[in-house]
């Protein structure tokens, strides 16, 4: 056996035993070589059902729902909702009605 195809029989193994030794949210490596017949490909990453987190009702201040997936966090930025003070005189000037097109 040569020293190379020892070398990669070595680091095939070292690929398996260092994707085993990973948790199971992270398991998404895959090891091909090109050869038909020879590869070795992790299972797909199994993710859990998103949780909401939903906003407390008693404010204005409203943050989207948080989705909790492994291995990714997803927060979305918060959004402040507040009643539009725009006075309703004049309120179809600036958007754009009156322009050529």
């Amino acid at each position: 056996m040569s020293r190379i195809v020892r070398f990669g029989i070595g680091l095939a193994a070292a690929g398996l035993l260092a994707g085993a030794a990973q948790a199971h949210g992270s398991v998404n490596w895959s090891l091909s070589i090109g050869v038909p017949g020879f590869g070795v490909y992790a299972p797909a990453p199994v993710y859990a059902p998103p949780i909401v987190v939903a906003p407390p009702a008693y404010s204005y201040y409203y943050a989207p729902p948080v989705y909790y997936a492994p291995p990714y966090a997803y927060a979305p930025a918060p959004v402040w909702v507040a009643p539009r003070h725009r006075p309703y005189r004049h309120w179809h000037r600036g958007d754009g009605r009156y322009r050529y097109r």
